[in-house]
């Protein structure tokens, strides 16, 4: 009878674990457009959302930034620093703040960003690989992904709200044959307020 009632106890437990478990999609913040700060897509299916680290002396390892990268571009860079495993993602927009709202094409990346990256729209990301045990990089390749940007709000030297939506397949720089899917991706930034938020 003792053996009976641990069975059963442990297939209650195992099964309101399963279904207490969220959805990763559950876990994207809302697709806003009022600069709630806010970024976080799936990654092979896996959510990704930038975090903050204990950074180092004269430096912050901030989970999000938003960064001029050259030739009037401008980056998202998300960077996950407390997951054990960690992952990071960057897209970057050619001439935004001019072509402002409106759908962007992403073509081939080289795996770096502002002036040493290619001058197109681009995204790449660096993720762990239980494979291989080790980071890979991932790159976009050409018109591989679409970047909606939904809202444009730049108020001069007061702030600026930066609102879309991301998606696309990125293809590994060190095996062709393997690819990945960003999937569902966000963002509701708004600058220079991003500065001091936290991501924890």
């Amino acid at each position: 009878m003792k053996t009976l009632i641990t069975t059963i106890a442990i297939l209650v437990i195992s099964s309101c674990s399963t279904e207490d478990m969220p959805s990763q999609e559950s876990l994207l913040p809302p697709i806003t457009t009022t600069g709630e700060n806010t970024f976080g897509c799936l990654i092979d299916g896996k959510f990704f959302k930038p975090r903050d680290g204990t950074g180092t002396f004269n430096t912050e390892d901030r989970g999000l930034r938003v960064i001029g990268g050259g030739n009037q571009s401008i980056e998202f860079d998300a960077r996950d620093y407390k997951s054990n495993k960690t992952a990071s993602i960057l897209i970057h927009l050619e001439n935004l703040i001019q072509t402002g709202e409106g759908s962007y094409q992403l073509n081939s990346s080289n795996g770096l960003r502002g002036l040493d990256g290619n001058n197109n729209n681009y995204m790449h990301c660096v993720i762990w690989d239980d494979n291989t045990q080790s980071y890979q990089p991932y790159l976009s390749y050409d018109e591989s992904g679409i970047v909606s940007i939904t809202k444009l709000d730049v108020i001069p030297n007061v702030q600026t709200i930066w609102s879309g939506t991301f998606q696309g397949n990125l293809v590994s720089f060190n095996n062709p044959s393997d690819t990945i899917r960003v999937s569902l991706g966000r963002f509701d930034l708004k600058t220079p307020q991003l500065s001091n938020v936290s991501f924890p």
